[in-house]
């Protein structure tokens, strides 16, 4: 019977007041955002950090628990610091967003201006962006699709 009690009690992490565990308040800005970016890595691995960004709050509670944080805590200096924590990292995942949407742009316009020169047009409108984007089978925000409307009729002219 004193076993069984030792057993259960061994996954407890010891926490301070308002239940968070001590090794999280010990823990700097920095290194809990890293860890942070760390978990969407090793969580999320074949997601784009767009789709990431869209559900960043599902994200951000999922990480926080796993860390054993509870969801509301009335700590404000613990809030202070989970909120630095994560503006961190939604500025990290903004930089990575840009990143990837710089890549996706310029990869989709080449083949926008192809399939342009392939129906011989001489300029593409918005209706020619979501044809090409509905034969791709691709999805893209309004943002990005007036971005690829733009560099599209940039890129047709200097050929």
């Amino acid at each position: 019977m004193e076993e069984q009690k030792t057993q259960e009690m061994e996954p407890y992490t010891v926490h301070l007041g308002h239940g968070i565990p001590v090794e999280i308040w010990e823990k700097s800005v920095d290194d809990l955002a890293k860890e942070f970016l760390k978990f969407i890595e090793k969580e999320f691995p074949k997601e784009k950090y767009n789709a990431i960004e869209k559900h960043k709050d599902q994200t951000f509670r999922l990480f926080w628990l796993t860390k054993e944080v509870p969801v509301f805590t009335t700590n404000p200096e613990f809030e202070l610091k989970k909120e630095k924590v994560e503006m961190l990292v939604e500025t990290e995942l903004e930089k990575r967003v840009m990143k990837e949407n710089k890549e996706l742009l310029s990869f989709l316009t080449s083949k926008i201006v192809e399939w342009a020169k392939k129906n011989e047009l001489s300029k593409i409108t918005k209706t020619d962006v979501d044809i090409f984007l509905m034969e791709e089978e691709l999805l893209l925000s309004s943002r990005l699709k007036d971005m690829l409307h733009r560099m599209a009729n940039l890129g047709i002219r200097k050929d």
